[in-house]
């Protein structure tokens, strides 16, 4: 398939829920393992939902299947309250439909509608264990801020 078989859209948490779980899971063993349990925290998204302060994008094959999606959270930016945020949690896409411009295509998709919308500033992160850094930096992101995290043992 090429960039051309995609459809790219915004869509509502509530309308694809059902649809895109076997994404999600797939998600969460790829970032996690299946030994880590999975157990989103669906009822949260349904709040940002309500309060206006979740866009979700997806990626459509041309058989209308989900393949791909970007959720974002929306807000002002606390530190600042000239900017207006989109700050991505989840990015992905599913690994038989990771190739070519795709991935490069839906980003730049995203951020076109997002500051068409008024925001500000776009957010992207990239896992350690599943890095897209090159393809951010190629879509003229700068790394601002690294990030660790230390769990409970």
């Amino acid at each position: 398939m090429s960039v051309d078989d995609y459809s790219f859209g915004i869509e509502k948490f509530s309308d694809i829920l059902w649809e895109s779980h076997r994404l999600y899971k797939e998600h969460h063993d790829e970032l996690f393992g299946e030994h880590v349990k999975f157990q989103p925290d669906v009822p949260r998204y349904y709040q940002f939902e309500s309060l206006d302060c979740l866009a979700v994008f997806t990626i459509r094959d041309v058989y209308n299947r989900l393949v791909g999606y970007s959720y974002y959270i929306l807000m002002k930016n606390h530190n600042n309250l000239a900017d207006i945020v989109a700050d991505n949690t989840l990015f992905f896409i599913t690994n038989s439909h990771r190739k070519g411009w795709l991935a490069s295509k839906f980003i730049r998709y995203c951020e076109t509608k997002l500051f068409e919308n008024g925001f500000t500033e776009v957010r992207m992160h990239s896992k350690s264990r599943t890095p897209f850094d090159i393809l951010l930096k190629r879509s003229k992101y700068k790394e601002e801020e690294v990030v660790y995290i230390k769990k409970k043992e």
